[in-house]
């Protein structure tokens, strides 16, 4: 069996219609559809909580913060200026670092100040031992959260 050379001459044109009716490029901003605001942070430094007590983490490091919304420095809250509906998610990792076990762990996501939405993990068993666990929060919301 021999191999030919391709040469892109049979290849589909790369330019499709969009939403305006006209051509171009395949990009939401193209069909007039933006994802912005949008941000994604992370914890720079492990945090530290105490017993039954609840930890705000400083999520510190910004991967990207598309218009400025959300504190990285004193707060720790996105506040879009734009209404929308956004996916909102968190992720922890909890562990003892004194080898202790962890008997339960719970990570919240707030909205205007309250709990909104959590998960958690507790150990129900005697002599269960969990020292590491990974706790997620997804959700859609309706924002700002003004």
């Amino acid at each position: 069996m021999a191999l030919s050379k391709v040469d892109g001459t049979n290849f589909i044109d790369p330019t499709i219609p969009v939403a305006s009716g006209g051509t171009g490029a395949i990009t939401l901003a193209a069909a007039g559809l933006a994802n912005t605001p949008a941000f994604q942070a992370y914890a720079s430094a492990d945090a530290n909580g105490t017993y039954a007590t609840w930890t705000k983490i400083a999520v510190n490091t910004e991967l990207f913060d598309t218009d400025s919304d959300y504190d990285n420095s004193s707060n720790y809250r996105f506040t879009p200026t734009t209404a929308g509906k956004y996916y909102v998610y968190t992720n922890i990792r909890v562990g003892s670092t004194t080898g202790n076990v962890i008997d339960d762990a719970q990570v919240s996501i707030y909205k205007n100040g309250s709990a909104w939405k959590n998960a958690s993990i507790k150990s129900t068993s005697t002599g269960a031992e969990l020292d590491i666990a990974s706790l997620t929060v997804t959700s859609i919301t309706a924002l700002p959260f003004l």
